[in-house]
């Protein structure tokens, strides 16, 4: 089954939140410590995926334009008002819900291996990409869990969606778009995520307070922007 690797991903998540939620009592500085240090591996990862791109100029532009539509139509309020939605329905913590919840879905969902792993899925039928992400997905999940709360667990749906849905669709447009156009758009992605983690990881350690969602347009402005450059 082409989605195995997007299901084992899931799975890894929901079962590190739970033992995370065994480990509540864990003293606060030193999740605050550990959450710090997967903070600074975060934007380890990022750097790493940013600065492979080959176009600067691209990616500036795909950012700017991109940060400013998320911003006019302000991406991260409606991640904040999901979370609280289901938040009030779980329990009295909406707000920590929301923080676990978009946490997580940031840091599971965006990033090289999310979109490498789903295209791999797709286009090969190879799997081992997501399988890895998989677990150092369940180990994260388990630290975020003891500090975030449940709201880490449900991170699982949009990230199964998302890798579901790059998947299926890598499938679809194997015989479409030749290689090396696709390998620059793989590029662009992995670097316009790169940003994100990086800002992720800043809001990770306390250093920033970014609206991380509000970015997301940029992943899209990104591949377009390949598409034209390539065709004219």
């Amino acid at each position: 089954m082409v989605i195995i690797g997007t299901l084992v991903n899931g799975i890894c998540i929901v079962l590190g939140t739970v033992i995370g939620l065994m480990f509540h009592s864990i003293p606060d500085r030193i999740k605050d410590s550990i959450l710090k240090v997967i903070g600074l591996f975060v934007m380890l990862l990022g750097i790493q995926s940013a600065i492979e791109v080959e176009s600067y100029i691209i990616l500036l532009i795909s950012l700017t334009v991109g940060i400013a539509i998320g911003e006019a139509i302000d991406i991260d309020n409606w991640f904040q008002k999901l979370g609280n939605w289901v938040g009030r329905r779980l329990s009295r913590q909406g707000s920590n819900i929301s923080v676990g919840f978009v946490t997580a879905t940031l840091l599971f969902g965006i990033g090289a291996m999310s979109i490498l792993g789903s295209l791999d899925a797709g286009l090969r039928h190879d799997n081992t990409i997501l399988f890895t992400k998989s677990f150092l997905d369940g180990v994260t999940s388990i630290v975020l869990a003891s500090t975030l709360g449940i709201g880490v667990m449900l991170s699982a749906v949009p990230v199964m969606l998302f890798e579901g849905a790059v998947t299926l669709l890598a499938v679809q447009i194997d015989s479409l778009v030749p290689e090396a156009l696709m390998n620059e758009i793989i590029m662009m992605i992995n670097a316009t995520g790169g940003i994100l983690l990086m800002a992720l990881g800043f809001n990770m350690i306390g250093a920033a307070k970014i609206k991380v969602a509000n970015i997301l347009p940029s992943l899209v402005i990104g591949v377009i922007l390949v598409i034209l450059m390539n065709y004219f």
